[in-house]
């Protein structure tokens, strides 16, 4: 298992249980909300896990919407299993329960063959979760990218905010993400 940078926090993100999820709901690229929901909607053993929409960084710098599974701390991920990536969470709703009860909303019929952000507005901006992933994940993103360029006000204090300590903003500063996918390291 990995530890990975998530809801900044650390959490492990489980590569052999999300190849296994991936194999069982035939994930498809680019349906990653399609394959985190099937998984809870259709695996037993996940119908108490949350359903997640957020933010990622891939690549460093490169923030896209993304979607994926939280169970008992660990992060579950279909569609990107073997990625590094930094989870910031946005939307979540817990169990197969919590999704059949937004599915029967009037946002949720809307949106039952799309990602649940689409309810809220274009870009989901309508949704604080999603818009402060969106922003979480921006400052990591402009962490990496400008490495060699000291942090202005917003990014630090975005950072410190979300509970990124100092000395981790300085691993981000210097490029160094394997030193946060360490699996000694302990965080509280």
């Amino acid at each position: 298992m990995l530890i990975i940078f998530v809801y900044f926090a650390y959490m492990k993100k489980d590569i052999a249980t999300s190849l296994n999820i991936r194999a069982i709901v035939k994930a498809e690229a680019e349906l990653c909300w399609r394959n985190a929901r099937v998984a809870i909607m259709k695996v037993p053993e996940y119908a108490q896990s949350t359903y997640v929409e957020g933010h990622i960084v891939l690549n460093r710098t490169l923030v896209i919407e993304h979607a994926w599974i939280a169970k008992d701390g660990v992060i579950i991920d279909p569609t990107l299993p073997t990625d590094i990536c930094v989870y910031c969470a946005g939307i979540q709703i817990h169990g197969r329960e919590g999704l059949e009860a937004f599915l029967s909303t009037a946002e949720g019929k809307a949106v039952q063959n799309k990602p649940f952000f689409h309810a809220y507005g274009f870009g989901g901006h309508q949704h604080a979760g999603f818009r402060q992933s969106l922003r979480d994940a921006m400052a990591v993103s402009a962490t990496f990218s400008n490495r060699d360029m000291p942090l202005n006000s917003v990014q630090r204090t975005a950072l410190l905010n979300a509970g990124i300590v100092k000395e981790h903003v300085d691993i981000l500063k210097q490029g160094h993400l394997s030193d946060l996918f360490h699996d000694n390291l302990v965080l509280k």
